[in-house]
């Protein structure tokens, strides 16, 4: 606590006295001169929250000690940071301006009212008709006297207020929510209900939809740190009285706060006022979070996979009304807005259902081939917290799971571009609790005959629709008709014409109006037109990635310059749009096009990808052998941690298969295959590993290398042992045989080490100890000390599980030297893991103890829940086996907790266990 003191008066000297340097806070805190200088971004600007995450977490702080520092960074003042002497408007809350430093009178009466309405549609125009309604015969003074402290537009038929996210709280709060990490500095941008003192706005639609915005950005963050919203849920559910799910939020993050009797306070006062005012009872959102608590059941992170609400919705309310029953099947032509309508209604709808919300684009009529409902499940069950080792290998098992972790509950699944009803049948629920919904460019009539599904037919635009979009996007009335007419009524093409009507409207007149494909290509081509020439250049390069989405990085390294501002430039003529915070996506139609304008393929994003990948397996194995590549011809991606590198191949691995299973040079091929290997045996995607490491040993026989062939081999006999088939066997053998040949003794000694894994799977434990034992004496040949540790390692434990636990310990005992020497924290874990089994297997029960206990905390560090867990179980036994029965029950319950949040098998043993004791 002396350091955190020392920051917080230091942290308040420096916003007041320049002459506390940096260096002094760093050294007084126990933090680097850079951490400080992240964390203390100016005067005026509170620090990035993931700053303020990473000093709690440097100085190890918890409950009261963290929030008190998280309020001491906070105070430095709100996000929105400006130019001195700009203007700053805030409506979250009593409409503000300031001016610098400086707040500005907006006066009173009709002229807040009218600033406030025009804020509320910011970017937009408001008609003159609405505005004159508002503040009467007065509007032109009131606009003038505006215009001297807000940039104000005149736009045909109305005004417009033009203002960027730093000057205007709402935008930076909207901006902020796309980005789950960011979610708590947006939701601090807020000081009050929407428009507070302007009461005649207070029940303005546009006001009461920004008041449903903060809360879902509030039930959002709650998920994963409901203590740390415990403040926020108090103040909204006390002005939402009757919103059940906000309640059932702050009955769990009550419950995590050991508040449990106000917990149970504040579900009887809802219940009651759901009685007395609506004559209702609680629902199962409510239900649920009460029976938690009175069983002391921690609260589930629910997942919340729904992408962003797309710009192009127009008002098809009468489609929406159709989506009724568990099972909604929305069909049409590409470009119609399938999509669009159902994220749509799966947003409008998602707060009813309490287990959260499973989305997945099936690809069905992608160029490179649709998704598997197998991968598809796989998703699903990550997402469901099953752990990667339990997730069956084959359909009908991997679907069985699926429909037994969903069967009680209540769950949103949108199935977005289906190949077909077979595509889609493995992927639907048993239950009648969970809503599904299914887009696809055919009927899918099957499910509709079958599975009764409800079919939503989806034709395009009419013009009083088309009319709409056009009008919500600012479009001058008169370019209106030919837009509308050369763009056959297709959302797609509305929306990319409606970006660009400010160019040279009269082309459009000359668009066919027949099929809606080729009106789309015209609109294309006249949008592709109105563009710098450096952003069709960039959108030409886009055409040669495989997608479905990609970061600046990769656009950077197709056009070789910095895109940034290119990018903004696509996205504001709707040929890209945003599919998650940092990620940019086209519509099916627009990469076809983009494909056809793409120039002959270069090397230069593959060697981005690459080279990445080669530099995030780094980081997943520090310790695996050399992977030296030629220098890149584009620059790859930095990163310099091994949260980055999970985070990196996350949202990469699609585009990474994509661009090796298209790709036209084998040696990509073989590279991309070697690099994402250990990635997908962490994660468990033996179904996408399979079809890339046949490529990579496709590519090696082409190029009539061995190496490459054996190094293959090895990869795809470690999918099929995973996946439990007996050709593993055949590919180890060939993989061995190979190395053998080449004399690469470390190659050889990995297989050798896989292979006794799978037969040790198997049972075969005298078979796995020979491999064990070669592989051993191979890393000696080679001199390789830390595969050498590994495979001492790995026979201790086989040693130990034979009942030969005396041999078992000095080979645990020379691995975890060796280990120590090289620092390797998590290789340390395991070892101390595998002798405190030795200990134990010996009866030695307080060594196996301490081992186990000083396993833990390395083992946190890594972050591997499972391994945690499976560490406390042992733990327990040890302690049960020593006669510490209150000590066992306490590790058997940790572990219990962390495999019940994984949803993993292992839960019903120790089960047993704690009911046994």
């Amino acid at each position: 606590m002396p350091r955190v003191d020392a920051f917080h008066s230091l942290l308040r000297l420096r916003r007041h006295e320049a002459s506390v340097s940096q260096r002094e806070l760093a050294d007084r805190a126990g933090m680097s001169v850079a951490a400080v200088r992240d964390l203390e971004q100016g005067r005026s600007r509170r620090p990035h929250p993931r700053s303020v995450r990473a000093l709690i977490d440097a100085l190890g702080l918890t409950g009261a000690a963290a929030d008190e520092l998280r309020a001491a960074a906070a105070v430095s003042g709100p996000r929105l940071v400006v130019a001195d002497g700009a203007v700053r408007l805030s409506v979250l809350g009593p409409l503000t301006i300031h001016r610098g430093q400086m707040e500005t009178g907006v006066g009173r009466g009709k002229r807040r009212l009218l600033l406030g309405r025009l804020a509320l549609s910011v970017g937009m125009p408001v008609a003159v008709e609405e505005l004159s309604a508002l503040v009467g015969s007065s509007l032109q003074v009131h606009v003038s006297r505006l215009r001297s402290m807000v940039p104000l537009d005149l736009v045909p038929g109305g005004y417009r207020l033009c203002l960027p996210s730093s000057q205007l709280d709402l935008l930076a709060f909207r901006e902020l929510a796309q980005d789950s990490s960011l979610l708590g500095e947006a939701l601090s941008l807020w000081r009050g209900p929407v428009l507070a003192d302007v009461d005649e706005l207070r029940e303005h639609p546009l006001a009461t939809a920004l008041d449903v915005e903060r809360i879902e950005a509030l039930l959002s963050y709650a998920v994963d740190r409901p203590v740390e919203a415990l403040a926020w849920l108090r103040a909204l559910a006390a002005e939402n009285p009757l919103h059940e799910p906000l309640h059932a939020r702050l009955i769990s993050a009550l419950f995590g706060a050991d508040l449990q009797a106000e917990a149970l306070a504040v579900f009887d006062s809802v219940r009651r006022r759901l009685a007395d005012e609506l004559g209702i009872s609680p629902g199962p959102e409510l239900l649920e979070a009460h029976r938690r608590l009175l069983r002391a059941e921690p609260p589930r992170s629910v997942p919340a996979q729904l992408p962003l609400r797309l710009t192009s919705f127009v008002a098809r309310e009468a489609s929406l009304s159709s989506f009724s029953g568990p099972l909604v099947v929305v069909s049409g032509v590409a470009g119609v807005g399938k999509t669009t309508l159902a994220v749509e209604w799966a947003h409008r709808m998602r707060a009813r259902f309490a287990d959260g919300q499973l989305y997945v684009n099936l690809r069905g009529f992608d160029p490179l081939g649709p998704m598997s409902a197998l991968e598809a499940l796989h998703g699903f069950l990550d997402a469901l917290g099953v752990p990667a080792s339990s997730i069956p290998s084959g359909l009908a098992a991997r679907s069985a799971r699926f429909r037994s972790l969903v069967a009680d509950k209540r769950m949103l699944i949108v199935l977005d571009n289906a190949l077909d009803a077979e595509h889609v049948r493995p992927l639907l629920p048993g239950s009648s609790g969970c809503q599904v919904v299914v887009t696809s460019r055919v009927a899918l009539t099957g499910l509709v005959a079958v599975e009764g599904a409800v079919s939503v037919a989806l034709d395009v635009l009419s013009s009083v629709e088309a009319d709409l979009l056009l009008d919500g996007r600012g479009v001058p009335v008169d370019s209106r008709p030919g837009i509308v007419s050369a763009c056959a009524g297709l959302p797609l093409a509305l929306a990319i014409a409606a970006a660009r009507s400010d160019a040279v409207c009269t082309g459009l007149d000359s668009l066919s109006a027949g099929d809606p494909r080729a009106d789309v290509r015209s609109v294309f081509s006249w949008s592709l037109g109105a563009l710098s020439p450096s952003a069709r250049r960039l959108f030409a390069l886009l055409g040669l990635h495989p997608g479905p989405s990609f970061a600046a990085p990769a656009a950077a390294a197709l056009a070789g310059s910095d895109v940034l501002a290119l990018l903004d430039e696509l996205v504001e003529a709707s040929l890209l749009f945003l599919s998650s915070p940092g990620r940019y996506a086209m519509h099916d139609l627009v990469r076809e096009y983009a494909a056809e304008l793409a120039p002959p393929d270069s090397l230069r994003l593959a060697d981005h990808y690459l080279h990445t990948a080669r530099d995030a397996a780094m980081l997943l194995q520090p310790n695996r052998g050399p992977f030296s590549l030629p220098a890149p011809s584009a620059p790859p991606v930095a990163l310099s941690s091994l949260r980055q590198a999970w985070s990196w191949f996350d949202a990469e691995r699609q585009v990474l298969v994509a661009l090796a299973l298209s790709s036209t040079s084998d040696i990509h091929i073989w590279q991309l295959a070697r690099a994402l290997a250990s990635f997908f045996n962490y994660r468990g995607l033996w179904d996408e590993a399979l079809p890339l490491h046949s490529a990579a040993l496709a590519a090696g026989v082409r190029l009539e290398s061995l190496s490459m062939q054996a190094m293959a081999h090895r990869h795809l006999a470690g999918v099929y042992g995973y996946m439990d088939s007996p050709l593993a066997d055949h590919h180890y053998e060939r993989a061995i045989t190979m190395f053998a040949s080449l004399g690469d003794e470390i190659s050889e000694g990995h297989a050798q080490m896989n292979f006794a894994w799978l037969l040790s799977r198997r049972g075969k434990d005298t078979d796995a100890l020979i491999r064990y034992e070669r592989a051993l004496s191979l890393y000696r040949l080679c001199g390789n000390e830390y595969a050498e540790a590994r495979a001492l390692n790995a026979l201790g434990e086989k040693l130990a599980a034979m009942d030969r636990a005396l041999e078992a310990v000095p080979h645990c005992e020379a691995a975890l030297e060796v280990m120590e020497r090289l620092d390797d924290t998590q290789g340390i874990a395991i070892v101390l893991d595998s002798l405190g089994f030795a200990f134990y297997r010996l009866g030695s029960f307080a060594e196996a103890v301490a081992l186990y206990e000083r396993a833990i905390p390395l083992r946190e560090e890594g972050g591997d829940r499972h391994s945690i867990a499976a560490l406390h179980d042992r733990l327990g036994d040890a302690h049960f086996s020593h006669g510490s029965l209150a000590s066992a029950r306490s590790s058997w319950r940790r572990a219990l907790d962390m495999l019940e949040s994984l949803r993993h098998q292992d839960a019903l043993e120790v089960r047993a266990k704690l009911d046994g004791a």
